[in-house]
């Protein structure tokens, strides 16, 4: 049997919603441009022009691109092979573990600016 620590899924899923706050993919990038250049329509320039500096910013910043919207959702399977040990907050359930982690990344004290 293999033993995890929820210290570490906690830790990961903090690093990967901060992550996904301020980076954007490369590919996806292109992606954005290539629909600003085409965009037929004058304020659906202007709207796609506003995402793309957004996320240029938030990159090139740290900072997060937007934090008015979105919720984190997790998925994670655990196979009967797999312990789970270790101490989440007060009164949260141990399965609970990336809520709490993502909450803490997101939320006003723990703050995605200090990634």
């Amino acid at each position: 049997m293999r033993t995890l620590e929820l210290q570490h899924v906690t830790q990961e899923v903090r690093r990967l919603v901060q992550s996904i706050n301020v980076h954007t993919a490369e590919p996806t990038m292109a992606r954005l441009v290539q629909i600003l250049e085409r965009e037929p329509s004058p304020s659906g320039r202007e709207a796609m022009r506003q995402i793309v500096a957004n996320r240029q910013i938030a990159s090139a910043r740290q900072v997060p691109m937007c934090q008015d919207t979105g919720m984190v959702v997790v998925f994670a399977e655990v196979g009967q092979d797999l312990r789970l040990s270790g101490q989440v907050e007060p009164g949260r359930a141990r399965r609970d573990a990336p809520g709490a982690a993502a909450e803490r990344a997101s939320g006003p004290a723990g703050g995605l600016r200090d990634v």
